[in-house]
């Protein structure tokens, strides 16, 4: 049981810290936004970019 909810809160922490990621990267991409930073890059080379920084 012990091992279960050691596990349970180790997966809620990296969900945790994913989101608190997204939420960093949304900010910083508003705000580039704002002060008119754009980047012409096709979604799918961003998303592709996303990936390999996960890994």
């Amino acid at each position: 049981m012990r091992d279960a909810r050691r596990l349970l809160h180790r997966e809620k922490a990296t969900e945790q810290e994913k989101l608190e990621m997204l939420r960093r990267a949304v900010t910083i991409g508003i705000e580039d936004w704002r002060q008119g930073r754009l980047d012409d890059c096709p979604v799918d080379e961003i998303l592709d970019e996303i990936d390999r920084q996960e890994v």
